[in-house]
């Protein structure tokens, strides 16, 4: 019974013309390029820039170019947990990022904002562990971060096509 509950469900939202939030067709509009400004030569902070970027760039797939995206990523690194005897136990990385949209038949920015992901990792005993721990939480923030942007910019570009075809 509760499968025909949730299947009519589903087929009448489909009749309202519900559209899944990630769906590409949400909006009518192409990315060119996604490029990261300022990547550090420190080797997370580029496997970051490039693991958001491929994610992008798979999220926008285009042969042609009506918006570019400009992204600058920093790594801050805090303190979550700390012992008595003043050693960390738990750590976190955030990842902050500055995007801009911006439109290639004029070359000026529509869209400007800042977005974050943060995850936490734990600060073993033995380096060998606590590095693994950081990487993965690095992964999983720039994982984060790019769906998060991914998010922001759909909604950005849908918003602004409603407002040029009115």
């Amino acid at each position: 019974m509760r499968n025909i509950l949730l299947i009519s469900a589903l087929f009448l939202a489909g009749c309202f013309g519900y559209q899944p939030f990630y769906s590409l067709e949400t909006a009518n509009a192409s990315i060119g390029s996604v490029k990261m400004l300022n990547v550090n030569y420190n080797t997370g902070e580029r496997r970051i820039a490039q693991k958001v970027r491929q994610r992008l760039i798979r999220s926008f797939p285009s042969t042609t170019a009506d918006y570019k995206i400009n992204i600058k990523i920093e790594e801050t690194t805090g303190d979550l947990a700390v012992k008595r005897d003043a050693t960390v136990e738990r750590s976190q990385i955030t990842l902050s990022a500055k995007v801009e949209i911006i439109e290639e038949a004029n070359d000026s920015i529509i869209f400007k904002t800042e977005l974050s992901a943060s995850t936490a990792y734990n600060v073993e005993d033995t380096p060998y562990s606590t590095d693994a721990g950081k990487v993965f939480a690095r992964q999983a923030a720039a994982k984060r971060l790019a769906d998060e942007i991914t998010k922001v910019v759909r909604l950005r570009l849908e918003a602004s096509n409603k407002v040029k075809t009115k």
